[in-house]
């Protein structure tokens, strides 16, 4: 290569870092890629029919570390490394769940068996989110935390 070519590589990486486009992928797809995969996701049928469920908005967390006095506070990929910890976040997911009230709870029910000790809640939806998904539709929000990926 000619000197001006280095000139231009040089000038290149005094701006972008080496893995700069790597970074950007990661966090494009951390903040938009997963919602739009969920966002044309077709709603998820189950029991031939009975029950449909259909995915909303994701919630990432900031990667946190519980100490050992209970508290909890942000923890950042050095730190982890240092600590031998794992650096991971919790994700929450919202569903609607569409059928009548009495199957609702049915599947609120099984919900609470297959994730024991999570919080289930079961709320009506509005009008406006009822529209899009069907007419009576209720809202489970389900959230999980993994004990063994907590520090």
């Amino acid at each position: 290569m000619t000197e001006n070519n280095w000139k231009l590589v040089d000038a290149f990486f005094d701006k972008y870092d080496l893995v700069d486009h790597h970074i950007k992928s990661y966090n494009d797809f951390i903040n938009s890629g997963i919602q739009n995969i969920i966002d044309i996701t077709e709603p998820i049928t189950l029991e031939n029919g009975k029950y449909t469920l259909k995915t909303g908005k994701l919630f990432i967390e900031k990667p946190f570390t519980k100490e050992a006095d209970g508290s909890k506070s942000m923890i950042y990929p050095a730190e982890a490394r240092l600590r031998n910890l794992n650096y991971s976040a919790h994700m929450y997911l919202e569903m609607a769940y569409t059928h009548d009230l009495e199957a609702a709870e049915n599947f609120k029910k099984e919900v609470q068996e297959a994730f024991p000790g999570m919080e289930i809640r079961m709320d009506p939806l509005s009008l406006s989110i009822s529209c899009h998904i069907g007419p009576g539709a209720l809202a489970v929000a389900c959230s999980r935390k993994i004990p063994e990926l907590e520090a």
